[in-house]
């Protein structure tokens, strides 16, 4: 398109390729005009549009797409259901006023007393960053539905690496099991997922050449593993 100034009241303002015509209303003052004398020794500009055309990552739009794509690419037909952007208020439940990026729904892939598996997600873009806060309101948000019919999971997916910071704080939302002799033990119920898992058609496709970790993940609890395997405690792989 083109960026066009009004000769009368001096405003630039855009015209896309397929309006752009010799004559030319200005969209502020309506005053139409020649617009030739202003296509002499130029080029033609450009700038994005549609999904990309904000600033703002379509406030976290982006992010919470390709995290989605990427699910359904793993659970093919096992996702159930998914939905992006709930405001999440407390009734009964202890949690905080607070909003879940995206909250997916998945058929359990083993036999067990809870048929589903539930995950609600934060999703950063590469600039973002996961927070204290964010990591505590959701934290709560998987308490309140520890008594649900679905295994509960938190998922933090970043199109960026996660900071040494960001996967401290992450690891805070694992939930306790139990302590024996002075050592903590917590289920897997903590899902990270950076640019290194988002980006490839398989999740695991680039980091199973440096971790020990299973490749084809069927579960949001292989998931859960995969990311204390190459998270929170490394299992970097040996050379042969």
């Amino acid at each position: 398109g083109l960026k066009l100034a009004c000769p009368t009241c001096q405003l630039d303002f855009w015209v896309p390729l397929d309006d752009a015509k010799s004559m030319t209303q200005c969209p502020y003052c309506g005053f139409e005009f020649n617009v030739l004398p202003q296509l002499r020794d130029r080029n033609w500009a450009y700038r994005r549009s549609g999904l990309f055309g904000r600033e703002d990552n379509q406030r976290g739009g982006i992010p919470v797409a390709v995290t989605l794509q990427q699910l359904d690419t793993m659970f093919h037909g096992r996702l159930l259901a998914y939905a992006p952007g709930i405001d999440l208020k407390p009734d009964s439940a202890p949690i905080e006023n607070c909003e879940t990026d995206l909250a997916v729904l998945v058929s359990s892939f083993q036999h067990t007393d809870k048929p589903l598996e539930l995950a609600v997600a934060e999703c950063k873009d590469a600039g973002g960053e996961i927070s204290e806060e964010d990591v505590r309101k959701l934290t709560k948000v998987a308490q309140a539905l520890e008594k649900s019919p679905c295994q509960v999971f938190i998922l933090f997916s970043k199109c960026g690496r996660f900071t040494n910071e960001e996967i401290e704080r992450c690891k805070a939302a694992r939930r306790k099991l139990f302590e024996h002799e002075g050592k903590i033990h917590y289920a897997h119920n903590v899902i990270m997922l950076s640019e290194r898992e988002l980006e490839p058609y398989n999740i695991y496709e680039k980091m199973e050449k440096e971790f020990d970790i299973k490749r084809f993940a069927h579960s949001l609890e292989e998931l859960a593993i995969n990311t204390v395997n190459i998270f929170f405690d490394p299992k970097p792989k040996t050379a042969a």
